[in-house]
């Protein structure tokens, strides 16, 4: 589920991070990544998900509506709805890019924006 916090990333979910993002096991023994966006202060839990999953969500997002990717990771991967449309938001729309302010990232997967400290997932 998403949630919305005012000032610093909670310590009980964030605490351990090594900038946005941080991996736990969840309840069930799954491995899950905790993912903040110092941009708009949410955050989401994202189950492990394999490479051909994470290719295809950014693919998605990149040619369809951003309902798709939502409806993809809600029915696919049990994701909580909340989740899904904080990760679909936060999923880059062109490789590389910002999702924001379009400024260059410098690397794939979990990253945040060097210019406007968007949470940007570069699949």
């Amino acid at each position: 589920m998403v949630r919305f916090f005012s000032g610093e990333i909670p310590s009980h979910l964030c605490g351990r991070c090594s900038g946005n993002y941080s991996s736990c096991i969840d309840m069930t023994g799954k491995t899950v990544t905790i993912v903040c966006c110092a941009r708009c202060r949410g955050y989401a839990e994202i189950p492990e998900l394999d490479y051909a999953t994470r290719v295809k969500l950014g693919s998605v997002a990149r040619t369809k509506a951003i309902s798709e990717v939502v409806h993809i990771l809600h029915r696919d991967s049990s994701i909580p709805l909340s989740d899904a449309k904080f990760i679909a938001l936060h999923t880059t729309r062109s490789k590389g890019v910002c999702h924001r302010c379009y400024a260059p990232l410098s690397s794939d997967g979990h990253s945040e924006c060097p210019r406007c400290k968007a949470l940007n997932l570069d699949w």
